[in-house]
């Protein structure tokens, strides 16, 4: 605000960048607030696949069941597809993909990808 012989002149101006301290330095520290949730663990449904079938040899459903979702999605069946194409995952019963019976495992491969907890 500007005041020169009676009159007063106010400029308004948008600050885009609200980091800025008014010398013009930014801020130090962090930019958010604080983040919940754990710092680490699966991330995509590919590793959460990868994860579940450590030690163990799950059907489809059961594989909805263990990466908490409520069906089985498309993008899972694809994720699975995947897996099967990298040679992370393998069938159980290899000469029938479409057996009721079906369940998957991690390959030799798989399991070098997956920590050791």
């Amino acid at each position: 605000m500007v005041t020169n012989s009676g009159f007063t002149i106010s400029i308004k101006r948008s600050v885009s960048n609200r980091n800025l301290v008014s010398d013009g330095q930014s801020k130090s520290g962090p930019k958010s607030g604080p983040k919940s949730g754990p710092k680490s663990g699966p991330k995509s449904i590919k590793e959460k696949i990868l994860v579940a079938l450590c030690g163990n040899e799950l059907s489809s459903a059961e594989l909805v069941t263990a990466i908490g979702q409520h069906s089985l999605s498309g993008k899972l069946k694809l994720a699975i597809k995947a897996l099967l194409a990298n040679g992370l995952v393998e069938y159980t019963i290899p000469g029938t993909p479409r057996s009721r019976l079906q369940k998957y495992r991690l390959t030799e491969k798989g399991k070098l990808l997956v920590p050791n907890d």
